[in-house]
């Protein structure tokens, strides 16, 4: 006889969200919590749904990371799992409150994007700029976690430290125009930028771009160093940021450069 007590699990996670969203990362959050509860009060064996729960495992994990948070379950499989249920409580409700507790951080970060509190991303077009995906990912995580005035002064100098690499990344010597006198220096990364855009984004959109590129500039400076800054404030130099990565890594592709 089947108990009405636990939810009926088998081995099929196609049913499970992609993980694409904050919304739905929550629903695959929430999933793999139940697993993990249900396995450690009396539900389902670990043989039949370990299967289960590294195929989530995987999508939720690279989903989180994405978005710079870090996973809350540290197993990599249900049988690291069952070792650490009994050190953990010898109750069912300790258990269940425990993972609970590992998953309630995790759960309100992606509350707060999914109620678009902070920047949306929609990833790399292609994994070109490893260690630049990391400050994108650190870049995000200050701005979820940021409270203080202090905080949000620190999302605007990683914001700037970021575009110093993008600048770095995409801007050549020779992609300086004929008629400056010498090379930017590598902190002026509005220079770079605008000189890169210029042999990347060719013709009449180019004025636009340098536009964008001063204004997230500006943004990310004002940022770091206003003591009447907001979340918005700090909003906008995140989501300007991403955008100039995004469409920087698009221009290399196409060019055909990257």
């Amino acid at each position: 006889m089947t108990s009405n007590l636990f939810p009926s699990w088998d081995d099929d996670a196609s049913t499970d969200p992609a993980g694409d969203s904050p919304s739905e990362l929550i629903q695959l959050l929430n999933l793999q919590a139940d697993l993990l509860r249900s396995v450690a009060t009396g539900g389902p064996s670990v043989t039949n749904v370990n299967n289960e729960y590294r195929r989530r495992r995987t999508i939720l994990n690279a989903g989180l990371r994405r978005l710079g948070i870090a996973p809350p379950f540290p197993w990599q499989d249900l049988w690291g799992w069952h070792g650490a249920w009994k050190e953990v409580s010898g109750t069912y409700a300790g258990r269940r409150k425990y993972i609970s507790d590992l998953a309630a951080p995790v759960d309100e970060q992606l509350e707060r994007l999914a109620a678009g509190r902070a920047a949306s991303d929609p990833g790399p077009a292609a994994p070109s700029w490893p260690d630049l995906e990391q400050r994108l990912a650190g870049l995000q995580a200050e701005l979820t976690a940021a409270t203080a005035l202090d905080d949000l002064q620190d999302v605007g100098r990683r914001a700037r430290e970021v575009l110093i690499d993008l600048a770095t990344l995409v801007y050549k010597d020779d992609m300086l125009p004929q008629n400056e006198p010498e090379q930017p220096k590598g902190a002026d990364a509005k220079a770079r930028l605008s000189f890169a855009a210029r042999t990347l984004m060719p013709g009449s959109s180019h004025e636009r771009w340098r536009t964008l590129i001063r204004a997230a500039w500006d943004l990310a400076n004002t940022i770091t160093h206003s003591s009447s800054i907001n979340r918005v404030d700090a909003f906008a130099a995140v989501q300007a940021t991403v955008l100039l990565v995004r469409c920087f890594e698009r221009a290399v592709i196409e060019a055909g450069v990257a």
